[in-house]
C-alpha cells in the first residue's frame, strides 16, 4: 500500500508537470514567432515519427522476471516501449496537430 500511495503521489505530479510543458509550448508558440512555431513544429514531428530513445534503465532490468518488475511497480518488458508509442499516436501526435493549427 504504502508503494501504491508514493506511485499515486508520482504520477499526479508527473501530470502537472506535462500540463504545465503544454501551457508552456503553448505560449512558446503563440509569442515566439515563426521561427519558435517551426521549432515546435520540427520537435513534435521528430518525436512522433523519429527513433524511439534508448532506455538505459531496461539494461538494467534485463535479468528482473515480470512478475518482480510488477510487483515493485515496473512495466513488464516490452511494456514501455508498447506505451511510449501509443502515447505519441493517441495524445501527443493529436495536440501537436491542435498546437500547429
Amino acid at each position: 500500500p504504502e508503494i501504491a500511495q508514493a506511485l499515486t503521489r508520482i504520477a499526479a505530479d508527473e501530470a502537472r508537470h506535462a500540463e504545465l510543458a503544454w501551457r508552456f509550448v503553448t505560449w512558446a508558440g503563440k509569442t515566439g514567432g515563426a521561427s519558435v512555431k517551426a521549432a515546435i513544429q520540427h520537435a513534435f514531428a521528430h518525436a512522433v515519427s523519429g527513433p524511439a530513445a534508448v532506455d538505459t534503465r531496461e539494461a538494467i532490468l534485463v535479468t528482473v522476471s515480470n512478475e518482480d518488475r510488477l510487483r515493485f511497480g515496473r512495466l513488464r518488458a516490452g511494456d514501455a516501449a508498447a506505451l511510449r508509442d501509443r502515447t505519441l499516436a493517441e495524445i501527443i501526435a493529436p495536440c501537436a496537430r491542435d498546437l500547429a493549427a
